[in-house]
């Protein structure tokens, strides 16, 4: 080459990324050029490589948190350059069981009072809807009502079973939790309700003439 000699060189792929040295006296793997060489490098435009991150959130919060990592360059052969970025996870309106498991599905019969079953809003969840996609116990209620939270975030279902029922019936029920109108995972339960039993006694009296007749007692 002579003085006059220029060497063009680019890339063909925009993401990959490449760099130019001058070796000291045609050694290999050395960075400085002999000052004599009277080289140098001009007109060159940065190539920066591009990565992306991923995924989906798995994580368990009842609260926004916040993650936080860094990227940096290792700094072999150029500068260290380091980048810190922060991930922000909302969680969304969550709601839980407070009560036992067993509270969730419940075996009666008509007549019979339910046990409580307390859920709890999590998350970013102001309010909450219920569905009963069989009908409602009409003696069965949430409390606060959706809608009246009025700042608590505890929700409980109980009542009394009165519903008349004369063959086995099965109520399901599910209650969703909302933040605004955003619908975060729901939970459903049931309560399978047995007809009330009348059971009538047929008995004689015979101690007394006049208490022969037979008696009918209702239990």
């Amino acid at each position: 080459l002579t003085s006059s000699n220029v060497i063009n060189i680019a890339a063909n792929d925009p993401d990959y990324v490449f760099w130019i040295r001058i070796n000291d006296s045609s050694t290999p793997d050395t960075i400085e050029h002999a000052s004599e060489a009277r080289m140098s490098i001009t007109s060159t435009v940065p190539v920066q490589g591009v990565f992306s991150l991923t995924g989906t959130p798995t994580v368990e919060i009842t609260e926004i948190t916040s993650y936080t990592f860094d990227v940096f360059t290792p700094g072999i052969r150029c500068d260290t350059v380091s980048e810190t970025t922060i991930l922000i996870l909302n969680p969304g309106a969550q709601v839980s069981l407070a009560t036992s498991v067993t509270t969730l599905n419940q075996e009666l019969s008509d007549n019979e009072d339910i046990e409580d079953v307390v859920f709890t809003l999590n998350g970013t969840a102001d309010n909450y809807s219920v569905e009963w996609p069989t009908g409602i116990p009409s003696t069965l209620s949430f409390s606060p009502e959706e809608g009246s939270l009025g700042g608590t975030s505890t929700i409980t279902l109980s009542g009394t079973l009165n519903t008349g029922a004369t063959t086995t019936t099965v109520y399901y029920y599910t209650i969703t939790p909302l933040d605004g109108v955003d619908e975060g995972s729901s939970i459903s339960g049931s309560f399978v309700v047995f007809p009330f039993r009348r059971v009538s006694v047929l008995f004689t009296w015979s101690c007394c003439s006049d208490l022969s007749a037979p008696r009918i007692i209702s239990i």
